[in-house]
């Protein structure tokens, strides 16, 4: 019986794994395409020959299979990682506290975090990654000025803030009080 557990759970690692595998091809293959036209048209419009032309394309086609393949991986294990009915509401690129100090870098889509609100949990990722997930019940969320604090059972999970946006921990403790109130405590 223990045996038959361990494989069903080796199988769903392999279905996870080919999943995850399948979405960054199609999305290697999709970010290629459109970083390669891209760069295509770009060149040959402005009157370039093809020699010059030629590894513009090669890098906007290697630039976009890059991201292509981040982005659709992340994209699928965030999908799996949702229940049946449930949906994301909102996405929050985050770092620890102490985040590095204000600049053109520290803006949320460079942020090594996100906090995602879903309509029956707060989530909490990295990368492709889920580190952790509460329903909304177990969740409280406390703003110390531009810091914000998640605990659940009075115990710190998370200790974020986001320095590009000052005011998003007070948005995001409005925004968390709604989403409890309206999905969370049933």
């Amino acid at each position: 019986m223990v045996e038959a557990g361990a494989d069903m759970a080796a199988d769903a690692g392999a279905v996870r794994a080919r999943r995850l595998r399948r979405a960054g091809i199609s999305g290697g293959a999709i970010g290629g395409v459109i970083g390669g036209a891209g760069a295509t048209v770009q060149g040959l419009d402005t009157g370039f020959p093809w020699w010059i032309v030629g590894p513009f394309t090669a890098l906007g086609v290697t630039v976009g299979i890059l991201v292509g393949v981040r982005y659709g991986r992340e994209d699928r294990a965030q999908k799996d990682s949702l229940e049946p009915n449930e949906t994301v509401l909102n996405v929050y690129g985050v770092w620890p506290y102490p985040a590095p100090p204000r600049s053109g870098m520290v803006s949320p889509e460079n942020a090594p975090y996100q906090l995602h609100t879903t309509t029956r949990h707060l989530q909490f990722w990295k990368g492709e990654d889920l580190v952790w997930a509460h329903p909304w019940h177990e969740v409280r969320v406390e703003v110390e000025g531009p810091v914000l604090r998640l605990l659940r059972e009075d115990v710190e999970i998370a200790l974020v803030e986001q320095p590009a946006a000052p005011e998003m921990p007070e948005e995001f403790r409005f925004v968390a009080e709604r989403i409890a109130a309206r999905f969370g405590r049933r």
